[in-house]
């Protein structure tokens, strides 16, 4: 499992039923309840977000230097953005089921 790969697990468990649960905020957070093509999707951007964004904060902080903060909060405002709109679609799990 690469780096990637583990950050973005930290977003995605099972419950006892077997059912993946998407909790992008952590535990204390709303969880939602995934299909398998929901799961697969999320999973898919959120890879790509981190890797993305690693990919230019990286350069971007030895050339912009102080100014890559205004770029930090930018995409995470983006990633926020690309959560909400995704969890208006799904169904919330319940109490108990967030509860790994």
């Amino acid at each position: 499992m690469g780096l990637l790969d583990g950050v973005t697990a930290t977003a995605f468990q099972h419950d006892a039923e077997g059912r993946t649960i998407f909790c992008p905020w952590g535990i204390r957070g709303r969880c939602y309840l995934l299909t398998a093509e929901q799961e697969l999707g999320i999973r898919r951007f959120t890879r790509a977000w981190y890797g993305g964004f690693l990919v230019v904060l990286v350069p971007a902080a030895y050339v912009l230097r102080w100014w890559v903060l205004l770029l930090s909060v930018v995409a995470i405002g983006g990633l926020c953005l690309k959560y909400w709109l995704v969890t208006r679609e799904l169904r919330l799990a319940g109490r108990a089921a967030a509860r790994w």
